[in-house]
């Protein structure tokens, strides 16, 4: 199986046309299926029925908050769909967008660290087996035993990261660190925090995997393809957050001035901003030559690709599946 894999804003879809998506993905050798959760399906809903129309792609989370679940019901929903899936499961976890969380749940994010640290800690506590206690400064678990255990022991734990100290923790806890929108730029340095953290926990930073989000332009001689491909990268640019990336790419101004446009709801304009350079820096889009490269830096760096499609309006489905078959047939 190639390793890659492809996530899904399950909101766009309906579950008949996920599940196909998903056994679109296995047909063509994809090793992953992580579908994103924010104000569509929640996510193990599509995993549970994504386990059973499939048999060998792994099932995870890309992402889901820690501020959505406590701990112990995010281990409880990993271990039964690692029991689902004959043991594929993979969770994906982090803090989710200021968007979502604070005006979506009415939380607001606070101490991401400490909350990702101690949400690692517990769900890999309680996927171990045997009864489990943990005194943390936010979350406390007294003697507490999942009554169904995963196939696995050692379920894979991925945190989304883009700040530096995030992904350090990535290093130090977690199995892997997921970015969005990381230019093969930035790629020796987010390599560089996660040793860091790794060196703390006197882990080996080669096990920890570095995947990311990749968007992806099914048409780029179609303007309606490549308008839906710049939105995409429009939206993530304009937050402060990416910045320090788009800097290491030499997009760094540029970037704060999408992010201006942005958010003085100018967002056309913001999304004219996106040059082709930005645009084929950040995701995959170009003629087949220039995604090839792309992908093939990514793979040469020991990147894990998630194919994200940049869907055009209508076409969603149809546009999902053609993405992942160019990707595919680029990556033989």
């Amino acid at each position: 199986m190639r390793r890659m894999g492809v996530t899904v804003q399950t909101g766009e879809l309906a579950i008949e046309e996920i599940l196909a998506y998903a056994r679109l993905a296995e047909e063509l050798g994809y090793d992953g299926f992580l579908p994103t959760e924010e104000s569509g399906k929640d996510a193990f809903s599509v995993l549970a029925l994504a386990a059973q129309a499939t048999r060998r792609i792994r099932l995870g989370t890309a992402i889901i908050s820690v501020y959505t679940r406590t701990p112990t019901l995010m281990a409880m929903e990993a271990a039964a769909l690692d029991r689902y899936s004959g043991g594929r499961a993979v969770v994906g976890l982090g803090t989710g967008g200021p968007g979502f969380i604070p005006l979506g749940h009415g939380i607001p994010i606070v101490r991401p660290l400490t909350r990702v640290r101690e949400t690692v800690a517990i769900v890999r506590g309680l996927l171990g087996g045997g009864r489990f206690s943990f005194q943390g400064e936010l979350f406390q678990v007294r003697a507490f035993q999942l009554r169904e255990r995963p196939i696995r022991a050692e379920v894979p734990v991925w945190i989304a990261a883009l700040n530096p100290k995030m992904t350090a923790l990535g290093g130090e806890v977690a199995d892997g660190v997921i970015y969005n929108l990381l230019p093969v730029a930035y790629v020796a340095q987010a390599r560089a925090q996660i040793a860091e953290g790794a060196g703390r926990a006197g882990r080996d930073p080669g096990r920890v995997t570095l995947a990311s989000l990749a968007v992806t332009c099914v048409e780029p001689g179609d303007p309606e393809a490549m308008d839906a491909a710049r939105k995409t990268v429009a939206f993530y640019a304009a937050a402060p957050t990416y910045h320090h990336m788009l800097e290491a790419a030499g997009f760094g101004p540029l970037a704060k001035e999408i992010g201006a446009a942005w958010h003085a709801r100018q967002q056309q304009r913001a999304v004219d901003l996106v040059s082709r350079e930005l645009l084929e820096s950040v995701s995959l889009t170009g003629d087949r030559g220039r995604v090839r490269q792309q992908l093939q830096a990514y793979l040469d760096l020991g990147v894990y690709p998630i194919i994200y499609p940049a869907t055009r309006p209508g076409r969603v489905a149809e546009d999902m599946a053609r993405a992942i078959r160019l990707i595919a047939d680029l990556a033989l």
